[in-house]
């Protein structure tokens, strides 16, 4: 129970929400139902003895306790409720914005290091869990209902509340052994489910490879493995669930037949009156609905203490070094200096003594074998990967001196893969220049090729980007991306291995805009296979097995 404590409270200090007005709306809401019931329970004690003893003076009482259920039901129960919705609701808002926030400020080793599936099972289903906790109102309305229960019935007859209070002590007691192997079935549980969401997310995302591959049984094969492992846990856990519901039902009889069997002895022995008892009878049902909301509470913060500590170890991750050095960079060449990078996983060296300089207004070309280090030269170079030895700068200005977004607003980037956001073709060649006019889209468009089969669509730049980018072919999408970069008008240009999977035609395209930016004096950067890109080359540059080979 204190760890759930502790979780919830260090969530809670994270995000900016009006956490007083919670707290005080989440007490408030949840003692109205418990108040009421032993107003009702004090109610039928009053009304019992009115007609038993003849004696109006009671039905006073009764009077002032309706009055009190009103007043709870039409203000401050509403009241309460609707404010302490309100607060939660704008946790939830500052809680997912918090994520992404933080999400996107991670280093990018962190995404080498997490699978997708289990990125996004935290996302969803661990945040949504934990936005939508009612573990706490669970307590506080079992406390109160409880707690104040056993108080009134305390002022009635303290023989039998504390038979009442040993049958509660002993039922917690089990529920609390039990509960505990739910929190190890559930992080077993999670494990599986993040498993499985990366094999759903790999199927759909490469379901034209497992078709022509002929792999599909052995896909679902493993699948139906996760899956079977998930329902044995699954199993386990209702199994649990049901043992304590078992053990719930028994201590209600229990407490009924005692309250019942010891109060009309008492009663005949007048040792209690009788509206006393029949209140003990109802109010009795107010311990059982502590356990009964205990058991719940118990159950659930286990697996809660679960989805708590994985968005903690998700919120808590080391994001990149992004001060406010804003340092407005002219073009100019890009020097590296007695560069080493070795990869953490790794033994020997990805990059090994780099130096060289890359031209301003130049097309600079750098090819070598797969696995060499030039993509990792590349993630240098758009800050992606830290400087751990040697130095980079743009001219005299040291990377150690310009903050991440500056060092990447420097460059524009066209990858081999071209993504596309789910949104329109307008908004995706936008996206590095949101200030850009419908106009400068369509000029950026035209200068890169793209503008004519854009137009073609029936709804033109308004066009909407299916998944993947499935409405538009590869070398399409290429015109696209390369738009983008032109509208971003950045100092450099990466073509990193952009004509690899792209026909001819297209990669001519590619090349007649590379050579347009280079004549705007653009500073272009190719990382290629294919030798057709070294004739547009002013500088080449050959990296292999990480080491500079020759210039």
């Amino acid at each position: 129970m204190i760890k759930y404590f502790k979780a919830v409270l260090r969530t809670f200090s994270w995000v900016s929400f009006p956490k007083i007005v919670f707290f005080i709306s989440l007490l408030t809401a949840n003692m109205m139902f418990p108040l009421m019931q032993v107003f009702s329970g004090l109610m039928q004690k009053y009304l019992v003895n009115a007609v038993e003893y003849q004696d109006m003076g009671y039905m006073t009482y009764v009077y002032w306790l309706a009055a009190g259920i009103l007043f709870m039901v039409i203000f401050l129960n509403p009241v309460s409720t609707y404010l302490g919705n309100r607060a939660m609701e704008i946790f939830k808002k500052n809680m997912r914005e918090m994520s992404i926030k933080k999400l996107m400020l991670y280093r990018y080793s962190f995404y080498e290091n997490y699978q997708t599936g289990d990125l996004i099972l935290r996302l969803r289903e661990n945040l949504d869990a934990v936005s939508g906790d009612w573990s706490l109102s669970w307590l506080l309305l079992g406390l109160f209902y409880g707690g104040g229960s056993i108080v009134v019935m305390l002022t009635f007859n303290w023989q039998l509340s504390l038979l009442v209070i040993f049958l509660c002590l002993s039922q917690t007691f089990i529920m609390t052994k039990l509960s505990k192997r739910i929190t190890e079935n559930t992080e077993i549980l999670q494990k599986i489910k993040s498993v499985q969401n990366q094999m759903l997310f790999d199927i759909i995302k490469s379901i034209s490879f497992i078709k022509m591959a002929s792999i599909g049984r052995l896909i679902r094969e493993r699948y139906y493995k996760s899956n079977d492992e998930a329902a044995k846990k699954n199993m386990e856990i209702n199994k649990i669930n049901v043992v304590l519901n078992a053990v719930g039902d028994i201590f209600e009889a229990v407490n009924i037949l005692s309250v019942f069997g010891l109060g009309i002895v008492m009663y005949l022995n007048n040792m209690i009156d009788l509206g006393s008892v029949m209140a003990f009878l109802f109010l009795q049902d107010g311990v059982n609905y502590m356990l009964g909301n205990l058991q719940g509470f118990l159950s659930g913060t286990r697996a809660q203490i679960v989805n708590y500590n994985r968005i903690s170890e998700l919120l808590n991750q080391e994001a990149e070094e992004n001060d406010d050095k804003s340092i407005k960079l002219q073009n100019d060449d890009i020097i590296v200096k007695d560069l080493y990078f070795k990869y953490q996983t790794s033994e020997s060296n990805a990059l090994n003594l780099i130096n060289l300089t890359i031209p301003k207004g130049k097309i600079t070309v750098i090819y070598g074998e797969s696995g060499g280090g030039k993509s990792t030269l590349i993630k240098i170079l758009l800050a992606l990967y830290p400087v751990q030895t040697g130095n980079i700068s743009i001219g005299e200005t040291d990377y150690a001196q310009i903050n991440n977004t500056g060092i990447r607003d420097f460059y524009a980037y066209v990858g081999q893969s071209t993504y596309l956001f789910y949104d329109t073709v307008e908004a995706n060649i936008r996206c590095n220049n949101e200030t850009a006019t419908l106009e400068e889209v369509m000029e950026a468009a035209k200068f890169a090729q793209a503008h004519d089969f854009i137009m073609q669509k029936p709804e033109g730049y308004q066009t909407m980007v299916q998944e993947h980018g499935s409405n538009f072919s590869g070398g399409e999408k290429q015109r696209i991306a390369i738009a983008r970069a032109i509208l971003k008008n950045a100092n450099a240009v990466i073509f990193d291995e952009a004509t690899n999977a792209v026909d001819m035609k297209n990669e001519s395209y590619i090349y007649d805009y590379i050579q347009k930016i280079s004549k705007r004096g653009k500073t272009v950067l190719i990382i290629a296979h294919r030798d057709n890109a070294k004739l547009l080359a002013d500088n080449e540059i050959r990296i292999d097995r990480g080491m500079l080979v020759d210039r």
